[in-house]
């Protein structure tokens, strides 16, 4: 059984990068943008999904 370590990791340094670019002056803004986009597209997913589930 493979165990994918690589992917493991990258997740984990992609989540600390964005977990500390909140406290560094520089990427402060493009902190927030990002996650405004990640909730916007994380709302659009599910908006779609009841949308289908609705069956509207």
């Amino acid at each position: 059984m493979a165990v994918p370590y690589l992917t493991y990791g990258t997740i984990v340094g992609i989540t600390s990068i964005f977990i500390a670019m909140p406290f560094i002056d520089s990427l402060r803004t493009q902190f927030f943008l990002t996650l405004l986009i990640a909730l916007f597209i994380i709302g659009s997913f599910f908006l779609s999904f009841l949308q289908k589930t609705a069956g509207i």
